[in-house]
């Protein structure tokens, strides 16, 4: 969880800095003496700054943590020969990190129902039972795959607010049987035909969930947004090619 890690990489930002700069070539001038800053304030500054990364991470979660609490423990820690149980620091955080997941997990599915509620009065797009919306951008000719074929397809990930998250090269299509992507991703593909090009808008339920894949950055329950272009079938029935670009599974 990033709010864990928060002071760990403000020291490790900080030190990278510092190395890059010490590699830097520096040009034959003159030195000017720098004068350095009060130390006191630099503490200050970043007493502040790590308070504001910690609400800023909280506020978008969801969650408030006690402040009454939080003094008392960060005064308790001050005190000479305090110690801290590893198991119950572990429990406690499990648990937290539990609570935090569940209200993030529910307020991305909340955004997200607004979202497609919108969406779906747009001329064009079509919503299944399974929640999954689609839209044609492009007619195609060719036929439409099956949930073992195997494709390659050119798309784009975005989230509601446009912001992309994964996509193919250029060049470098995506080549994967129909049945290995997200289950949203798949029902919108057997609706395509060769050469054409569609939108599909995903909800949590059928896309990541409370799973997606480690690294990615996708949040928990997101709706996601796809512009996917179904280039060709190239294995009908197939189902033993590897992953070749993409991750959407």
């Amino acid at each position: 969880m990033k709010i864990a890690w928060t002071f760990c990489l403000m020291i490790a930002v900080a030190n990278f800095a510092v190395a890059q700069q010490g590699k830097q070539q520096t040009p034959p001038v003159k030195k000017q003496e720098k004068k350095e800053q009060d130390p006191q304030k630099t503490i200050d500054q970043a007493s502040f700054m790590m308070g504001q990364r910690i609400a800023l991470d909280l506020k978008e979660a969801g969650v408030a943590i006690n402040l009454e609490q939080f003094a008392k423990g960060y005064a308790q820690g001050n005190k000479q020969g305090t110690k801290i149980d590893p198991a119950e620091f572990r429990a406690v955080m499990m648990k937290f990190n539990q609570l935090v997941a569940a209200k993030m997990a529910d307020k991305n599915a909340r955004e997200g129902a607004a979202f497609m509620k919108k969406n779906k009065l747009v001329e064009g797009v079509i919503q299944t039972e399974s929640g999954l919306q689609y839209k044609q951008l492009k007619a195609g000719k060719g036929k439409s795959p099956s949930s073992t074929d195997i494709v390659k397809i050119n798309y784009k990930g975005t989230y509601p607010d446009g912001k992309v998250f994964d996509q193919t090269s250029k060049g470098r299509p995506a080549t994967l049987a129909v049945n290995q992507f997200i289950k949203g991703f798949s029902e919108g593909l057997q609706k395509m035909t060769v050469g054409s090009k569609y939108q599909f808008v995903i909800p949590g339920n059928i896309g990541y969930g409370m799973n997606p894949p480690p690294g990615s950055g996708i949040p928990l329950n997101k709706t996601l947004v796809f512009e996917v272009e179904l280039l060709e079938i190239v294995n009908p029935g197939g189902n033993q090619l590897p992953n070749r670009g993409g991750r959407i599974r």
